[in-house]
């Protein structure tokens, strides 16, 4: 049995168990297209640009319609009917990007902000780097690089979508353009099963503290520790009493003090209900 307290709830007095995790591969990507960058005058839009050939290699792995390239997606565990019920509970995707100051992706971003942040695989362009940014010159680029990271949804393999990644990389880049793509080891996703009883014995042991049952999410982060205990089979669960306004990870990080109290109480409850827990041997 593994509990972790490394998690929080969106609302005051609304506990979460979080459900599954993402998991998390990052890239370097690296195209050349000649040896040394060229007077645009002599040869643009007849030379290949590396920044350009950069550009066309990354649209083969970016969401269309709200969903990344099919490939990207094999092996997605989708999202239980409880855990789907709960995004009703938490607020809604048009709240949270709005206080974060971001513009939604497409017109349906914000409705479908749970389910694509947590329960769908994503993938970000973490940093671009080519020509002179920020003077004005005139030349062709020939070198250009970029670092992207790809989320994996739970049920996914870490081996299977590093590879659709490479394909769908160099199909889309064009001819000429020498591809140098390169990638860590990739953290696994994790998946807990809503009705294990290790998440139904906590499940009653919080509302005894909180008046409430916890609801059930899953998690767009990545936790090695996670993936490491889902992998051997081992119950978990992930919980805690961070709130939005906690400054997680942040300057001033804080936690109200009557929470504290919650934290010792609900830790309690857990471990005394785990008792009833069946025994392997």
């Amino acid at each position: 049995m593994c509990v972790i307290f490394d998690g929080g709830m969106e609302r005051r007095d609304v506990p979460q168990f979080c459900t599954g995790t993402r998991g998390l591969v990052a890239f370097d990507l690296v195209v050349k297209t000649g040896a040394r960058d060229l007077h645009s005058g002599m040869y643009g839009n007849a030379a290949l640009n590396a920044i350009h050939a950069l550009i066309q290699a990354l649209d083969g792995i970016l969401p269309r319609d709200g969903r990344l390239p099919e490939p990207l997606r094999q092996g997605i565990i989708p999202a239980s009917p409880e855990e789907q019920e709960s995004w009703d509970a938490i607020p809604s995707g048009a709240e949270m990007l709005g206080e974060a100051g971001a513009s939604p992706y497409d017109e349906r971003a914000a409705d479908e902000f749970w389910l694509r942040t947590t329960a769908e695989s994503s993938v970000d362009v973490n940093g671009i780097l080519g020509g002179k940014p920020g003077l004005k010159n005139t030349t062709t680029i020939t070198s250009a690089q970029a670092n992207f990271t790809v989320r994996l949804a739970p049920g996914q393999d870490v081996e299977t979508i590093r590879k659709a990644v490479e394909q769908l990389v160099r199909e889309a880049a064009p001819e000429g353009a020498d591809i140098d793509l390169r990638h860590d080891k990739g953290t696994p996703a994790s998946v807990v099963d809503p009705k294990s009883p290790a998440i139904q014995l906590g499940m009653k042991a919080f509302e005894k503290v909180f008046g409430r049952e916890p609801l059930l999410v899953r998690g767009g982060g990545t936790l090695p520790i996670m993936a490491a205990v889902t992998e051997r089979g081992m119950p978990v669960v992930l919980t805690g009493v961070a709130l939005p306004e906690s400054s997680v990870h942040s300057p001033n990080e804080k936690l109200p003090v009557e929470y504290l109290t919650k934290a010792y109480d609900a830790a309690r409850e857990l471990y005394l209900a785990f008792a009833d827990l069946p025994r392997s041997g």
